[in-house]
């Protein structure tokens, strides 16, 4: 069976200190603890997977288990994704939909994003999701990836969507909707491109008002 990617569950880097990896659990098990679920069952099955990940790499000889096992599967080429659940993998696109709406717009690389967005919604990733065979978490996911590519130019929106086009079933509910993001952006560029002469334009014409006033 493949293995889990503990660290990819609790959002730390790998090889992550022991301090962080205890913050980064009390920070997901306040979202995700059954008193504070509401008896979603989603959030329940997510808040066991961190437990295990939690009592994994916080216990010395587990961790050393773990890592020679995660060595193991990489030198065999294996895919640590492919042992996240759908359930996981659906938490860990939120996660990263709320780090970066909460990041400053202006310091986000927009050309490296869109490289990034490709590797999180990850070929290995969206098999599993599409093997669900749930409408409503593959509606889920598309939503989320929409929201991100609206931070991103339109040959990387265009280039992502060919990309979920190929593992997202139903694709034909969706297209519509990538397609208008890249219209929105499209106009927006155009705007954004129609600034400046016009307020070169403007600037010189006042200068020229000023010069005729002062003759």
């Amino acid at each position: 069976m493949p293995l889990k990617d503990y660290y990819l569950l609790l959002n730390v880097k790998p090889g992550a200190d022991i301090i962080s990896i205890k913050r980064a659990f009390r920070r997901l098990a306040h979202t995700y603890h059954p008193d504070k679920s509401g008896g979603n069952k989603l959030n329940h099955d997510y808040y066991t997977e961190l437990q295990e990940a939690y009592s994994t790499l916080t216990d010395p000889e587990k961790r050393e288990a773990y890592h020679y096992q995660r060595w193991l599967e990489k030198a065999t080429g294996k895919e640590l994704d492919n042992a996240l659940s759908a359930v996981e993998i659906l938490k860990l696109f939120l996660q990263v939909e709320k780090n970066i709406s909460q990041s400053n717009q202006f310091n986000i690389d927009t050309y490296l994003l869109g490289r990034q967005l490709t590797s999180l919604f990850s070929s290995a990733r969206l098999r599993i999701i599409a093997g669900e065979q749930n409408q409503e978490l593959v509606s889920s996911v598309n939503k989320i990836a929409l929201t991100l590519a609206g931070m991103i130019s339109v040959p990387d929106i265009n280039l992502l969507a060919d990309h979920l086009e190929k593992h997202l079933p139903d694709w034909n509910k969706y297209e519509k909707d990538w397609k208008e993001l890249v219209s929105i952006k499209e106009y927006k560029n155009k705007i954004n491109n129609l600034r400046m002469p016009i307020a070169l334009a403007v600037a010189v014409l006042l200068c020229l008002v000023f010069y005729i006033l002062l003759q």
